[in-house]
């Protein structure tokens, strides 16, 4: 068996080969230029890190530029020529095929500061990356202040989440601290795009889409459609979202206006008037006068003005 994965490996091994071969005669010399200083975020280091590397073949660059060089052991080394040249060699790149333009490069590995400003940084895209719906309030976190060699490694641990507050654990380089996060949900609904005053009826001028803050116990038009015609109950700020709170459908009756009453028994029709004591929307039932007799009567509301006689009352 490990005679088999040996001769799989030589069979890759020698078929790169022969690509890069392939490379160099087809495609020209390879260029390195050492960069003179260099600043990384880990001590992991690829030839692109330390060097600007130019080749006419793009599959062949990029498999150049991620040839590992060495792993620093100090924050500040200095990587050779000699070095490289051995890497490449390992890498089945020949010599021969380079121009290599300077001795070394000093890598310097950079240092991160963790404090509250680059944590609530970090909690912010991770919130953005992990929920599309929110946006955050406020983030308390303990004062923190630590220097990194290099990037951390940042991992989140949720530990629990309500429907304004979520609890995190983050682990920085298995370094744990406490925060919680304060947010809101967002929504795309209809909102004002201007002021609205009371009893106006709802035109599209009036209206738009867009992402607003919604509450869990609110109930929101995400159609304009849907709100167009209908009529504002209270006035709205501009800005202000259009719910089924704060806007109404326009009535069909108006309180001590005339209507007609329509009296329907099996297949006789009569025809009177009388005077709404209610205001009513469709199907809606209201307390009707009856001009002739002065009694009420409740009738439902089925179109402009018109009602249907359902009861009479004393």
């Amino acid at each position: 068996m490990k005679c088999l994965e040996q001769l799989v490996h030589l069979k890759a091994k020698l078929f790169l080969i022969l690509l890069l071969i392939i490379f160099n005669f087809s495609y020209g010399k390879i260029i390195i230029e050492f960069k003179g200083v260099s600043y990384v975020d880990s001590p992991s280091i690829t030839l692109k890190n330390i060097a600007t590397v130019k080749s006419e073949n793009r599959n062949l660059l990029n498999y150049l530029n991620s040839i590992k060089i060495t792993d620093l052991k100090k924050e500040k080394e200095r990587i050779s020529k000699d070095l490289v040249l051995k890497k490449l060699e390992e890498n089945y790149i020949s010599p021969t095929d380079i121009v290599i333009k300077g001795n070394f490069t000093i890598v310097v590995i950079k240092k991160t500061k963790v404090d509250q400003a680059f944590l609530k940084d970090e909690i912010k895209k991770y919130i953005s990356n992990r929920y599309k719906n929110i946006k955050i309030e406020n983030v308390n976190i303990p004062k923190v202040n630590l220097i990194f060699l290099g990037k951390p490694k940042i991992k989140f641990e949720e530990k629990r989440k309500t429907d304004r507050y979520i609890y995190f654990d983050i682990y920085i380089n298995n370094k744990r601290i406490s925060a919680t996060t304060r947010y809101y949900q967002v929504k795309k609904i209809v909102i004002a795009k201007k002021f609205i005053p009371k009893g106006k009826e709802i035109t599209l001028d009036d209206i738009k889409l867009a992402e607003h803050k919604i509450k869990k116990d609110e109930r929101y038009y995400s159609n304009i459609e849907n709100a167009i015609g209908k009529r504002a109950k209270y006035s709205i700020k501009e800005g202000e979202a259009i719910t089924y709170k704060n806007i109404e459908d326009i009535p069909l009756v108006i309180r001590n206006t005339n209507v007609e009453v329509i009296y329907i028994r099996n297949d006789f029709i009569v025809k009177i008037i009388g005077r709404a004591l209610q205001n009513g929307k469709l199907k809606d039932i209201i307390k009707v006068r009856n001009l002739s007799s002065g009694k009420i009567i409740l009738c439902e509301v089925i179109g402009k003005n018109k009602v249907r006689f359902i009861s009479g009352r004393d």
